[in-house]
């Protein structure tokens, strides 16, 4: 169970630091990731479960850029297609001014996608890029 904070600050977005690539992400609006692990009850006699199986655990997640960011990341990407960027980690790291620090670390991410969104009346061009995602360390207080 967590601990009250005592300056009543809670985690952010205004706390999230987005870093992979070699670089720091600031054109980002969205981060999303997940895993998630099939449990399935088994049955015998009768009409309750007798256990449980344990399947695979799968990873999702997307990023939300800026077309600005989208434009540096093709700058860099071969044939300026995010899908031929290889292998990258991504770290989110929460951080209460340095005294309540967690990263989150999603490895051997790939952009699914390379695709722009926007419409009518839009004052910016956001897109939302789906990852695909090799494993999720989810972090632990630091300092």
């Amino acid at each position: 169970m967590a601990a009250p904070l005592i300056n009543g600050v809670n985690y952010a977005w205004a706390t999230v630091a987005i870093r992979a690539l070699g670089g720091v992400f600031t054109g980002v609006t969205k981060i999303s990731y997940t895993d998630k692990q099939e449990i399935i009850n088994t049955y015998g006699a009768g009409s309750n479960p007798y256990g449980r199986g344990i399947g695979r655990v799968e990873y999702e997640g997307s990023i939300s850029l800026y077309k600005e960011e989208l434009v540096a990341l093709r700058a860099i990407a071969p044939a300026g297609r995010l899908q031929n960027i290889g292998e990258f980690s991504i770290t989110v790291t929460y951080d209460l001014a340095g005294t309540k620090r967690v990263s989150d670390v999603l490895k051997f991410c790939r952009f699914v996608e390379n695709k722009v969104d926007m419409s009518e009346g839009d004052t910016s061009v956001v897109s939302d890029i789906p990852l695909a995602i090799g494993d999720i360390q989810f972090g632990n207080l630091a300092s």
